[in-house]
């Protein structure tokens, strides 16, 4: 009976990678066990694939004609997802942080505009919407930082 495996894991691109190039060349380009390796091929395993065999079933792959990489895409991918996970707060801060510094930037302008003698009732609506702007600029931010920072990976 054939396990479920998942699609984005590096179980299901070995299974594909052994089903393309048989589990006997695998064991011949690793040095490994064929039992070994379709153990690697088992999400319920304790044992996992290394970066160096993975570099030599990849290759020996694209040798036997498979399209692509399938274990470094996954990998690619797993990397991609999980700092996607790992850094959005960071990047989201980072965004609204460009807001918050122009906005800013505006209001002190136009309360420096609206300090300068001769200064019109223009100039103060204009330095009352600019503060408000760069308010709400920082409204926008303060829940971001009241979320705690997601702990690091192990």
């Amino acid at each position: 009976m054939t396990k479920l495996r998942h699609p984005l894991t590096i179980e299901n691109a070995l299974y594909l990678v052994l089903g393309h190039i048989t589990v006997e060349r695998a064991a011949e380009v690793t040095g490994r066990e064929a039992s070994y390796l379709r153990s690697l091929s088992d999400p319920d395993s304790r044992y996992r694939l290394c970066i160096e065999d993975a570099l030599k079933l990849d290759l020996a792959y694209a040798q036997a004609g498979g399209d692509g990489a399938p274990l470094y895409e996954t990998y690619g991918l797993l990397l991609g997802a999980a700092r996607a996970d790992r850094f959005a707060c960071e990047a989201e801060i980072a965004r609204h942080t460009v807001d918050v510094i122009r906005e800013g930037g505006e209001a002190h302008a136009a309360l420096v505009a609206l300090s300068i003698p001769g200064a019109t009732e223009a100039d103060r609506r204009n330095a009352a919407r600019e503060v408000e702007q760069a308010a709400a600029a920082l409204t926008r931010v303060v829940h971001l930082l009241e979320q705690p920072k997601p702990p690091d990976p192990p």
